[in-house]
């Protein structure tokens, strides 16, 4: 009875830290301590938890079913019933917080562009080219910078639009689910 419930609150602090929380390793290890495992043994339990109810979790798996495919694995009975009864109350959560955190890409922050329009030159009197200069900052701090002709930023900005309609076709949702806040500048610094 006092290893399920040692179980049980390792558990709960995996799910706390799944959840957004910080991991007490210090209390964890204390506790776990008198059942003599080692540091490795202990963060490999902390592992193991912490996979297995964040794939239950982001497959929308039932406490029942991961019960039952953990007592197949051979997993304790004890431990499996510990495991998902935290599982089973905090599953909603915990499914709703992993699937936010999945897929995020750096979002846009802002896109500073410039056009250049070159009438002439030394050598060729009547040139009349047009050259894009863009600078996208990104949320993460960095900064790309690049130029390309009039040409290659129509065929951008093209399949900018198409991606950006498909987006928000599978989304369902207006935002597209980018998140980023583009916003045009004309002119240089």
């Amino acid at each position: 009875e006092a290893e399920r419930v040692r179980f049980k609150f390792v558990v709960t602090h995996v799910v706390k830290a799944l959840l957004g929380g910080e991991l007490n390793y210090a209390k964890i290890e204390s506790l776990v301590a008198k059942q003599n495992l080692t540091t490795a043994d202990t963060k490999g339990m902390l592992a193991g938890v912490d996979f297995v109810l964040r794939n239950a979790a982001k497959n929308d798996i039932d406490a029942d079913t991961l019960n039952l495919e953990l007592n197949q694995l051979g997993m304790p009975k004890e431990h499996c019933d510990a495991l998902c009864k935290v599982y089973s109350a905090d599953q909603r959560r915990l499914s709703a917080t992993l699937a936010a955190q999945t897929l995020r890409l750096t979002a846009i922050d802002t896109v500073d562009y410039r056009v250049d329009y070159v009438l002439s030159t030394d050598q060729v009197l009547d040139a009349a080219v047009a050259t894009v200069h863009l600078r996208v900052a990104l949320t993460d701090g960095s900064t790309h910078s690049f130029e390309m002709s009039a040409d290659k930023f129509r065929v951008l900005l093209a399949e900018l639009k198409s991606v950006r309609t498909a987006m928000r076709t599978v989304g369902g949702r207006g935002g597209g689910g980018g998140g980023g806040r583009g916003r045009g500048r004309r002119g240089g610094r």
